[in-house]
């Protein structure tokens, strides 16, 4: 098993990245679609006093090895995560389409402030790959994958506030 955290700043509050951001259908469609290069589609969301839920499905562009990519396939995935209100912290586990039973992807996305109009958010994401042989050699490959989808969605994230203002 592989836990990794990632910190990122953010020229924007608290208030305004979880109300008004992070779950926006446009903002996610965007940046999935455009940023990261993903196939994207919201399943469900579900608005409640205390949490906001939402489903989406996802295929990633992966940088996995021959051998690992034919064991994975495409890596389409469906995330379902819980953002609690209070706490304004983001729980999520993807499910992937093919070895659900091997493949557990899971974590939590939370800010801090930084000053009346900046935050810093934080992910920690766990990642473990029961494939004898294979194993650690695809958590490795996620990690990266993962990594380098958190840094794009920073820089782009930076990008969509510069043009919305």
């Amino acid at each position: 098993m592989r836990t990794f955290t990632v910190s990122h700043p953010y020229p924007v509050s608290e208030d305004r990245f979880w109300g008004e951001i992070f779950l926006a259908l446009d903002y996610n469609t965007a940046l999935y679609e455009e940023a990261l290069g993903f196939r994207f589609e919201q399943l469900e969301r579900l608005d409640g006093a205390s949490e906001i839920s939402r489903r989406i499905r996802c295929t990633p562009k992966l940088s996995l090895p021959k051998a690992a990519q034919k064991i994975v396939g495409d890596g389409n995935y469906v995330e379902a995560g819980r953002l609690d209100l209070a706490t304004r912290r983001w729980r999520f586990e993807l499910t992937p389409a093919r070895l659900a039973d091997k493949i557990s992807i899971r974590g939590a996305m939370w800010s801090t402030p930084a000053g009346p109009d900046a935050l810093i958010r934080h992910c920690e994401t766990e990642i473990e790959i029961r494939i004898l042989g294979l194993g650690k050699v695809i958590e490795k490959a996620v990690e990266g994958t993962f990594r380098e989808s958190y840094d794009k969605a920073a820089a782009f994230t930076e990008g969509w506030l510069r043009r919305a203002g």
